[in-house]
């Protein structure tokens, strides 16, 4: 969910996705970090794949509604977390 919440604009000025807004500061790469290092131990493809899946989503978003949105944050952690678990079936 970090890649929508630092590089959309909230699309709606009021609600939840409004306030979840991410500055694009340290807090954003301590975050990508932590991310990284409890998942490429696992596999590396498992962090190439649910990147790939958190960029299309926000893609998606930012075309279609021009934001992010709590409902757009939840939507990229479950479809994220789907590839996740594809991936890790493929490997295994």
């Amino acid at each position: 969910m970090l890649v929508p919440m630092a590089t959309l604009v909230p699309a709606r000025t009021d609600g939840l996705g409004q306030m979840a807004a991410l500055p694009t500061g340290w807090r954003l790469w301590v975050g990508l970090l932590l991310a990284v290092l409890f998942a490429v131990p696992v596999s590396t493809s498992l962090v190439l794949a649910t990147a790939i899946a958190a960029v299309a989503m926000t893609a998606i978003a930012k075309r279609q509604i021009g934001g992010q949105t709590g409902d757009v944050l939840g939507a990229t952690q479950k479809l994220s977390e789907c590839v996740a678990w594809l991936t890790i079936a493929a490997v295994v």
